[in-house]
């Protein structure tokens, strides 16, 4: 356990290295940062506003008009930052022909994976606390109740932790970042699509099926302040699952070498 907890963290501060060393990632940085600052400062007008409020139908509570709205919209900039910041992970590697010299190193699958899963789990989470800047901000202005706030918090970083996963795995399983990307992507958006598409149709029984699978049925508790154990042991399957196809992946790739 040691040797393999040692090996871990060394694979995870060599990735975290390379993550904060490249242009990618103060670029997604700053445009994650920028565009919540947008969407920030779009609600708050509107909050402060008694007529925009009642035309829009906008809570007089800022803490669900203003800090769960913008949570839930950081979320979906997650979706869309994750799968960009994880494709190099281990299809860089591939193409590049480290991964065989990493393979060779008495680091197992596992190692790897969480290695490199710690690691850009740890970057995500640099973006998402960027924006504490906000919740500080609105209690200036207001009072926003706190626990809420926590609670949203933990939906970002749980959510953050899951994406990492699924993006490590579809970068395991190609030597193109932008292929690695694109997976990511059709993956995640589709079975938003086929929820939208279930319920568009009222197919019960796809609906019941989506309504499990897609992230947004079990992060809806988190932004209203409710936190339940089966949707947090949800976002721990997901990201235990796809690090566990990553070390499936690179296995094979190991006994192809």
């Amino acid at each position: 356990m040691r040797n393999f907890l040692r090996h871990t963290a060394r694979i995870a501060r060599r990735e975290f290295h390379q993550l904060v060393c490249t242009p990618l990632f103060w670029v997604l940085s700053g445009v994650f940062f920028l565009a919540a600052a947008l969407v920030y400062i779009g609600l708050v007008i509107g909050f402060s506003n008694p007529a925009m409020r009642q035309e829009n139908d906008i809570s007089s509570d800022i803490t669900l008009s203003v800090v769960r709205d913008l949570f839930w919209v950081i979320h979906y900039f997650l979706m869309v930052q994750a799968p960009m910041l994880t494709m190099r992970s281990i299809a860089e590697e591939r193409r590049m022909g480290t991964l065989s010299l990493l393979q060779t190193t008495p680091a197992g699958e596992w190692s790897i994976a969480l290695g490199k899963f710690v690691a850009n789990t740890a970057a995500l989470w640099l973006f998402i606390g960027c924006t504490l800047v906000f919740p500080i901000l609105t209690e200036w202005i207001s009072d926003p109740y706190w626990p809420v706030v926590l609670s949203c918090y933990a939906a970002l970083l749980l959510s953050a932790a899951a994406y990492t996963a699924l993006g490590i795995f579809f970068s395991s399983l190609t030597d193109s970042q932008v292929v690695a990307a694109v997976l990511g992507y059709v993956f995640l958006f589709g079975l938003i699509i086929l929820s939208q598409l279930a319920e568009s149709f009222s197919l019960a029984n796809l609906i019941l099926i989506t309504k499990h699978l897609t992230v947004m049925s079990h992060i809806e508790g988190f932004l209203s302040g409710n936190v339940a154990v089966v949707d947090v042991a949800w976002f721990a399957i997901v990201a235990g699952l796809f690090l566990f196809l990553a070390t499936r992946v690179l296995e094979s790739a190991r006994w192809r070498t």
